[in-house]
């Protein structure tokens, strides 16, 4: 999300409310959060160049170069320049979505664990399962969406 956001500056048109929510517990990622949001909402940034320029001057280049190293997954093209915006905004919104779910998830799994723990039911032990195998789902999940990437010259994939 971070990198969608630098590469395709022209989402937080619409977006920058929804970015600026978003939670990230490394504290580079949310260095990197509140630097990309400076450039598109104050220096009404024209494109990617000009949100890089204003990572580098918060000397956050560092981090920049980590968050572009581990985009690896091949799901995640199109964060990466070249993407075509009838792509990049559902994808947008997907993994959004995804990292909403993750996080709530996430935070359910701690409260199944610590309820578990306190006290060893079967409900609670169901509970816990479930919110692992709800995890386990989000793990790996694309944009599925009919003809997504067709835009940017990618293979369909229709599901």
């Amino acid at each position: 999300m971070l990198m969608a956001t630098i590469n395709h500056p022209w989402l937080l048109e619409h977006h920058a409310e929804e970015f600026a929510a978003l939670e990230f517990l490394n504290p580079d990622a949310d260095q990197l959060r509140r630097a990309i949001l400076d450039a598109t909402t104050e220096g009404g940034a024209e494109g990617p160049d000009t949100v890089r320029a204003a990572i580098a001057a918060r000397g956050l280049s560092g981090a920049l170069a980590r968050l572009e190293g581990a985009i690896t997954h091949s799901s995640d093209w199109p964060a990466r320049s070249g993407a075509s915006p009838d792509d990049v905004g559902p994808w947008w919104a997907h993994v959004v979505t995804l990292h909403r779910k993750q996080r709530t998830l996430n935070r359910e799994l701690k409260d199944a664990e610590r309820a578990l723990g306190e006290e060893p039911t079967d409900a609670n032990l169901a509970w816990l399962r479930d919110v692992q195998d709800q995890l386990s789902t989000l793990d790996g999940s694309e944009a599925q969406l009919e003809g997504f990437g067709l835009s940017s010259g990618r293979p369909v994939r229709t599901v």
